[in-house]
């Protein structure tokens, strides 16, 4: 999901383009359920914001756009399969790189900046050696797809449902 100010960012880095070359729709509204009664609904405001209105939208499809835009500067590179086996110190113990493999080819990238988005249990973050500090709040993220119910295959809503005693859903 790409709300307003997401959508400024990637303006801002001339990548607006990204997101209206993909597949993905207009969120309509908002839904809150709590314990099985839906208690407010508030319609998202779309042609208020134009552009700007919060939608959905393919990650991967995203991603490749971001590659490809990104592949017009001489010094990117990117390698699809990738996996981190260690990250590189210098001399004074500052990360430099890492090291990687693809497929069986193993090199070591020098690197400015090493980014890890790899989640909680981040290899990268156990191998910079970096503690995770975990909030008072967590949430696990299960991702998945499935068909809509009947009644929306042609909307788009954004749903928090929430019941006393368990995990929201958003959908």
């Amino acid at each position: 999901g790409l709300m307003p100010l997401g959508l400024d960012a990637l303006a801002e880095m001339r990548l607006a383009w990204s997101i209206t070359q993909v597949p993905g729709r207009l969120v309509e509204s908002w839904r809150i359920v709590v314990d099985g009664d839906e208690i407010l609904t508030v319609a998202e405001p779309i042609d208020e914001l134009g552009d700007r209105a919060f939608r959905v939208a393919s990650p991967g499809a995203i991603l490749h756009n971001l590659i490809e835009e990104a592949a017009t500067c001489p010094s990117f590179s990117f390698r699809s399969g990738t996996r981190l086996v260690d990250v590189v110190r210098g001399l004074d113990g500052r990360v430099t790189g890492a090291t990687v493999t693809t497929g069986r080819e193993r090199c070591e990238l020098s690197a400015d900046l090493v980014l890890g988005c790899d989640g909680r249990s981040s290899a990268v973050r156990a191998k910079a050696r970096l503690e995770l500090k975990p909030g008072k709040q967590q949430y696990d993220i299960v991702w998945f797809k499935m068909p809509p119910p009947p009644q929306m295959v042609d909307r788009c809503d954004f749903w928090i449902m929430v019941r006393a005693g368990a995990h929201p859903l958003v959908a």
